[in-house]
């Protein structure tokens, strides 16, 4: 697969305010990863914000939703 380019997804705000509840429940982002069927890179650094104090991640509505 080199040279191509994967087409980047918004992940539904319901799932990222999933991560957000499991991360306040003391997981991590193995756990939360397999519980919501994302990518565990994509919810490892959306735990490194949210253990920096950044939870906008999870705040943000998705203005593509149809």
């Amino acid at each position: 697969m080199d040279g191509v380019k994967m087409r980047r997804t918004r992940v539904p705000q319901d799932k990222r305010i999933e991560c957000l509840q499991y991360f306040k429940g003391g997981h991590g982002y193995k756990f939360a990863a397999s519980r919501t069927g994302l990518s565990r890179y994509t919810v490892r650094d959306y735990l490194r914000s949210y253990k920096a104090g950044d939870i906008t991640w999870a705040e943000r509505e998705d203005i593509y939703q149809k």
